[in-house]
C-alpha cells in the first residue's frame, strides 16, 4: 500500500505535517495488522521540503538521497518514504501529477477519460491505487459523471481502478472519503448521496462529523 500526501502548489510541508502522515502509516499498520514494511509514504510537492529534510538529517538521523530528478528517498526509516518535487519531474510524470488537482466537472471528465487507458495499461505494477484515490477524491463529481455515461469509457475507468487493486472494501472506504470531500466543498447532501451511493442517513452523519 502506498499512502500519498498531495500538497497544492502553494502549500509547503512542515515537520509536524510530516509526522502526522508518518503517524497514519503506523496507525494503519497496527489497525490492519499489516507489516509496516509493506507500506510506503510519498509526499508530492511543488515546494522543496528543505525544513523537513534538514530535520530528518539533523534530528532523526536519517539520510535523504536524490535518486532521480525530483525524487528524494529517505534512507534509514522503518518503511519506505519519498518526497516528489513535481517541478523537477519529466513532462510525462508531471502530466500525471497535474491531473491530481481539483477540476471542474466537465474538465474532470475529460481528464479521467484521457488518463484511464494509461492507468489501465500500467496496471498493478506501478502501484497507482493511491494516485486514483487522490484523483477520485479531488474530482468526485467527474468520476460519477463518467460512470453515468456508461459505455467503453466508463468500463475503461472501472477496469483501471480494478487493475490497481480496488475491491469492494476499498470502494466502500473511497465512497466515505469522497462524501467527506464533497461535504467540505459545500456540495448539497442530496447530491453527495447520489454521487457516492451512500444512504442519505450516512451522508447526514458524515456531514455532522465534518462540521464539528
Amino acid at each position: 500500500m502506498n499512502l500519498l500526501e498531495y500538497k497544492n502548489p502553494t502549500e509547503s510541508l512542515s515537520v509536524s505535517g510530516f509526522y502526522k502522515a508518518h503517524g497514519y502509516v503506523t496507525l494503519y499498520a497496527a489497525l490492519r495488522d499489516t507489516p509496516i514494511t509493506d507500506i510506503t509514504l510519498s509526499f508530492v510537492l511543488s515546494v522543496h521540503p528543505r525544513e523537513v529534510i534538514r530535520h530528518l538529517k539533523g534530528v532523526a538521523g536519517y539520510s535523504v538521497e536524490k535518486t532521480r530528478p525530483g525524487i528524494y528517498t529517505v534512507v534509514g526509516a522503518m518503511f519506505p518514504i519519498q518526497f516528489i518535487d513535481s517541478r523537477d519531474l519529466s513532462d510525462e510524470e508531471n502530466g500525471f501529477l497535474r491531473n491530481l488537482r481539483r477540476h471542474g466537472t466537465e474538465e474532470g471528465v475529460r481528464v479521467l477519460n484521457r488518463i484511464a487507458p494509461k492507468v489501465k495499461a500500467m496496471g498493478k505494477r506501478q502501484n497507482l491505487g493511491a494516485y486514483l484515490d487522490v484523483m477520485a477524491r479531488q474530482n468526485a463529481l467527474a468520476v460519477q459523471e463518467v460512470y453515468k455515461m456508461g459505455g467503453r469509457k466508463a468500463m475503461t475507468l472501472r477496469t483501471a481502478m480494478e487493475e490497481v487493486g480496488y475491491n469492494d472494501e476499498l470502494r466502500a472506504e473511497e465512497a466515505v472519503k469522497i462524501a467527506r470531500s464533497c461535504i467540505e466543498q459545500g456540495i448539497p447532501l442530496k447530491t453527495v448521496a447520489t454521487v457516492t451511493k451512500l444512504s442519505p442517513r450516512k451522508v447526514r452523519e458524515l456531514a455532522a462529523e465534518t462540521r464539528r
